[in-house]
């Protein structure tokens, strides 16, 4: 038996879920009354492309603005185990506490026994996984190509950059 946590993030759920992933505003300092038509232009083109260079790295996120981050009961232990785990990630080294506060709240414990399929290649991304204890086989293309143990995170990438799975993770 393994023992992990997961975040929901299924496409109805990624909808109405926090923007964590997603940072883009869209406003500008530019007045464009101020401005120049070759003034005007640098700055479409400018905003264009940022958002464009974004559109490629992170999905996109909306909230409804009646969500209500669900709280999942857990042990002082256990948020502190997946705060550990989240502080070694990239994706999570930007939040706010409150933001961290939220995301460790929503993840829920799960127990899976060896030889459990826990995400396919290829498919829509629908979790974020912390492993608690157990080992988990990344394979592509029936190939292994790695492993994760105690604190290891995966999943992340399908929902960041909005792709299938890149991998089969296997209990």
């Amino acid at each position: 038996m393994f023992d992990l946590f997961k975040l929901c993030c299924s496409e109805e759920e990624e909808a109405k879920r926090d923007g964590i992933w997603n940072d883009v505003d869209g406003d500008s300092e530019y007045d464009p009354e101020e401005m120049s038509p070759q003034e005007e232009d640098i700055v479409t083109q400018s905003k264009w492309c940022k958002e464009q260079r974004r559109k490629q790295i992170y999905c996109q996120v909306k909230l409804d603005s009646e969500f209500k981050t669900p709280i999942i009961s857990k042990s002082d232990e256990e948020k502190k185990f997946i705060a550990g785990a989240l502080s070694d990630r990239f994706i999570f080294a930007n939040l706010h506490e409150s933001q961290r506060h939220m995301l460790i709240d929503a993840m829920e414990k799960d127990t899976v026994d060896k030889g459990k399929v826990l995400i396919n290649q290829g498919d829509t991304g629908d979790y974020f996984y912390i492993l608690q204890e157990g080992l988990v086989s990344f394979i592509k293309d029936n190939e292994t190509l790695g492993s994760c143990k105690r604190g290891g995170s995966f999943g992340e990438l399908s929902l960041l950059y909005d792709c299938p799975r890149a991998v089969t993770c296997l209990a």
